[in-house]
C-alpha cells in the first residue's frame, strides 16, 4: 500500500538523502518548497510519484492544507530560525512556545555530569542528563547512524498526523 509522505527541506543535503530512501519504497511524496525557489522542481519535477507544493513556511493555512491526506510528515528544513519555529508552534497550537538554550558541545557534558549526580530517580527511563548526552553527541557529530533497520522491531501501528493534531485540539486546522 502506498504511503503518502510530506517532506519539508527536500532539496538540502539531508533532505535529498531522505528523498532517495523514500523513493526506494512505495511512497507518494508531497514536497514543500518556498515560492519561487525552483530547486525542488528542478530536482524532482519529472517524477510522477512527487507533488511539489510552493508554500511560505509561515503560512499556517497553506501548511494545514498541504498536510491533508498524508500519513507521514518529515522535516529536514534548516532554513527556519529557532524564533520562527517557536512562533509557528505557538500559532498552530495556541500554546506559547519559547526558546530554550541547551548549551554548547563544551558545556553539555559538564551539565550532564552534574545533573546525573543529583538526579533523584536513577531508574528513570529518560532522565534529563541522558538527553543532554544525546544532544552533545548529536551536535558534535560523534553519533552517526551507519545503518538502521526499522523492521527489526516488527510491525507497529503508527499515529497519523491528523490523529496527533486532533489529540492536541488542532484538528480545526484541517477545516481550512
Amino acid at each position: 500500500m502506498t504511503t503518502h509522505v510530506l517532506v519539508a527541506g527536500a532539496t538540502g543535503d539531508l533532505g535529498s538523502r531522505i528523498m532517495r530512501e523514500l523513493l526506494l519504497r512505495d511512497t507518494h511524496i508531497r514536497v514543500l518548497t518556498r515560492p519561487g525557489s525552483g530547486k525542488a522542481q528542478a530536482m524532482y519535477g519529472n517524477n510522477n510519484r512527487m507533488e511539489i507544493v510552493e508554500v511560505h513556511y509561515s503560512d499556517q493555512s497553506a501548511l494545514s492544507t498541504a498536510h491533508l491526506d498524508v500519513e507521514t510528515v518529515i522535516s529536514s528544513a534548516t532554513g527556519s530560525l529557532p524564533p520562527d519555529i517557536a512562533r509557528t508552534m505557538s500559532d498552530l497550537s495556541g500554546t506559547p512556545y519559547n526558546l530554550l538554550w541547551a548549551g554548547t558541545t563544551n558545556v553539555l557534558p559538564a551539565i550532564s555530569k552534574v545533573a546525573q549526580r543529583f538526579w533523584k530517580d536513577p531508574l528513570a527511563t529518560f532522565p534529563a542528563w541522558q538527553g543532554m548526552q544525546y544532544f552533545m553527541s548529536t551536535f558534535s557529530g560523534q553519533s552517526q547512524l551507519r545503518h538502521v533497520e526499522n523492521n527489526r522491531y516488527g510491525k507497529h501501528p503508527w499515529t497519523t498526523v491528523k490523529d496527533v493534531l486532533a489529540q492536541h485540539g488542532l484538528d480545526n486546522a484541517n477545516q481550512h
